[in-house]
């Protein structure tokens, strides 16, 4: 993630300079958790991806950041998000690790259902 703001920054372009403001205003574990989400979808199964997303919502609602960001946007609108960590720099990778450890309500499960037997004749 750091090394696409560092291209972004080293464009002089003027999407370059959109894009960095768009990334730059977003939490940055959300950014790095989303990029290794996309590098991990990239050789898996669809139910394997479904599995992972399950897991990621509910690490994401288990954080802080979701909060903190709908209370700068939708509540107090005041745009100024206290993001922890602040910076992409100081996201571990056992941080963004931790999103994709099994969800604590339990996982998600693509077995086929028991059918249910019909005991009418």
């Amino acid at each position: 993630m750091e090394a696409i703001v560092a291209a972004l920054a080293d464009d002089p372009g003027e999407n370059a300079t959109k894009w960095a403001g768009q990334i730059a205003s977003k939490a940055p574990t959300s950014l790095k958790v989303s990029f290794e989400q996309l590098r991990r979808a990239a050789v898996m199964t669809l139910a394997a991806d479904l599995a992972m997303e399950f897991r990621l919502s509910q690490s994401f609602l288990a954080d802080e950041d979701f909060f903190e960001g709908v209370r700068a946007l939708l509540v107090d609108k005041d745009n100024a998000p206290n993001w922890r960590p602040a910076t992409l720099a100081t996201v571990t990778p056992e941080r963004v690790e931790s999103y994709f450890l099994p969800a604590l309500a339990g996982e998600l499960s693509f077995d086929p259902p028991l059918r249910r037997q019909d005991n009418t004749t």
